[in-house]
């Protein structure tokens, strides 16, 4: 049986994803998407003059100049961009908000892995605040 359209939907094209914060302590709670970034180029969201370097993102190649690695920025930027359902980039810009290298990483890998992206997060999480190792700690002194 083929699946329906309103099932698709429902399967959540779109997620609430958890992702650090701008500290050590809290976390933020973005809706991201999962664009295609084949469709992306096709559609020329991603200029030609970024292709070789939107390839090299899909071959794992490595970035050895100073203008490949700013070309490889102004992708992962388009492709977050395009990733962020809620708030809109656009958004954040125009309230001054300028996301963290860290939270833009995320977000690119999600685009590109899903909610298998965020397990390393999730674990670095873990050993900080609140990771769940209260039983190892020694009683505070009387």
């Amino acid at each position: 049986m083929v699946t329906s359209i309103s099932d698709l939907r429902a399967m959540g094209a779109v997620q609430e994803v958890e992702l650090p914060g701008w500290n050590e302590t809290d976390t933020v709670v973005f809706k991201l998407g999962r664009p295609s970034l084949m469709m992306m180029v096709r559609t020329g969201r991603i200029p030609n003059s970024l292709l070789g370097t939107a390839q090299k993102l899909f071959t794992g190649e490595t970035v050895n100049s100073k203008s490949s690695f700013n070309e490889l920025v102004d992708v992962m930027l388009t492709v977050v961009k395009a990733t962020l359902v809620e708030p809109k980039y656009d958004e954040l810009v125009e309230a001054g908000i300028e996301l963290t290298d860290e939270q833009l990483v995320i977000i690119f890998q999600y685009s590109q892995n899903g909610a298998d992206a965020l397990k390393s997060f999730r674990a670095k999480r873990a050993h900080g605040v609140g990771g769940g190792d209260e039983r190892n700690v020694q009683a505070a002194a009387e």
